[in-house]
């Protein structure tokens, strides 16, 4: 497979060349997040790089991750439109995981943090959405563990995806 190489703020993304890589658009604990140009699918998706998966426990919560992005689908959830694994250079036990998603545009913590004043019927639509998305990966037996405005997702529509 042909990749490309990009380095964003000390952080090196191999790619397919398939997909052009734009802008960072945050970091977190566990993964480091790019905007990129799907060329195949012709639109923007986001890129998640899984950062320090050096043991087991690591690995399992990069599985678990995979796993319930893969076979849970909803609305209001974030959708895993590929994977991309690539072996260790290094001969390292575990090579580089990406995850690729929907692209949106912005984060509940963005837009508190901007101080946009959302109206009434913005908040109880996000609401709506949020409980809609919670009520249905409790129902499966899931527990998100980590619901915080930086992980809900938005678009311009006030349409959301939890992360």
């Amino acid at each position: 497979m042909a990749t490309i190489k990009k380095v964003f703020n000390s952080i090196s993304y191999e790619l397919p060349v398939r997909y052009d890589p734009i802008k960072v658009l945050g970091s977190g604990t566990f993964g480091s997040v790019i905007s990129a140009f799907d060329k195949e699918k012709n639109e923007k998706v986001a890129i998640k790089k899984l950062l320090d998966i050096e043991d087991f426990v690591d690995a399992k919560r990069a599985l678990r991750e995979i796993i319930v992005m893969k076979y849970l689908k909803h609305e209001n959830l974030l959708n895993l439109k590929d994977l991309i694994y690539l072996p260790s250079p290094k001969n390292l036990p575990i090579g580089e995981i990406y995850l690729v998603n929907s692209l949106m545009e912005t984060d509940l913590h963005r837009i508190i943090k901007a101080k946009v004043q959302l109206s009434d019927d913005h908040v109880q639509f996000i609401m709506y959405q949020l409980l809609k998305a919670l009520h249905f990966i409790h129902s499966a037996g899931v527990i998100h563990r980590d619901i915080k405005p930086g992980n809900i997702l938005l678009n311009e529509n006030c349409d959301i995806k939890i992360w």
